[in-house]
């Protein structure tokens, strides 16, 4: 199984041993919705020192969330850009939707899902699919419906601790979400939350307890993020926004494997 390369530069991405219908501490280092595509570290995305080759097999990746995920916008965007690329990737997951527009349409996003709904299949699907590597948007929902930052956290830890158990040494890369258009302010507090569990997760103490090598990395795909602009209906991202996620995730998964060989 892939095994992702030890820590990026700091101050863009960080990485550590031993988440249409929905309304869905030190900040660690990250990769920013602002970033351009590309695979130098002048470009705002790092490679790790002594890395000679990159993508040196098939490196399976699982969208993982509710209907921001499901919806093919940044998941058609980030096939396309990892294939346009000259990545060797698989899509993995036990879902097909959207297969018509998504190049390579498997995943694992459930519409109107809440972080706690998605916990409870986390372990299941990663033992199935066995990715190397998970990318998690959820709590959308959880928090559109009420529940507060911290609890929406707690269930994110949860996923986050259930894909461990289900494939150890899978990499999770967990975004801080975009906004939707009820907001009233709960979207920037969960996500400091988020940031400030990827920093704890960074530790030795938590990586000693846990006894995993699983790794989980920070993105920010809600700086910058426009919902008038990037949304199609206050909530989802349409095609600009989704290639804006989409720019993200791929800066995140070059941050930890290098440059896509050609």
């Amino acid at each position: 199984m892939f095994v992702a390369s030890a820590f990026v530069s700091a101050g863009v991405l960080a990485a550590c041993g031993p988440a249409s219908e929905d309304s869905e501490a030190t900040t660690p280092a990250m990769v920013e919705g602002d970033s351009a595509s590309s695979t130098t570290a002048s470009d705002g995305v790092a490679m790790t020192d002594g890395l000679e080759s990159a993508w040196p097999e098939t490196v399976q990746v699982m969208p993982f969330g509710d209907s921001i995920t499901e919806a093919p916008q940044y998941r058609g965007a980030l096939v396309d850009l990892l294939a346009d690329n000259g990545c060797d990737f698989d899509m993995v997951g036990t879902r097909n939707r959207f297969g018509e527009t998504v190049g390579d349409a498997d995943h694992e996003g459930y519409a109107r899902w809440s972080a706690a709904e998605l916990a409870e299949i986390a372990q299941d699907r990663a033992a199935k699919v066995e990715p190397d590597v998970v990318i998690v948007h959820a709590g959308t929902n959880d928090l559109a419906g009420g529940t507060s930052p911290e609890v929406t956290l707690e269930r994110l830890a949860t996923i986050v601790s259930e894909l461990q158990s289900g494939s150890p040494g899978t990499v999770v890369i967990v975004a801080q979400i975009i906004p939707y258009e009820s907001d009233t302010g709960e979207v920037a507090r969960f996500n400091e939350l988020v940031a400030a569990f990827v920093s704890e997760a960074n530790t030795d103490e938590v990586n000693a307890e846990e006894d995993s090598a699983v790794q989980v990395v920070l993105v920010d795909v809600n700086t910058g993020f426009d919902l008038a602009r990037h949304a199609r209906d206050g909530v989802h991202p349409n095609d600009e926004g989704g290639r804006r996620l989409a720019t993200t995730f791929y800066d995140a998964l070059i941050a930890l494997n290098g440059p896509c060989q050609r």
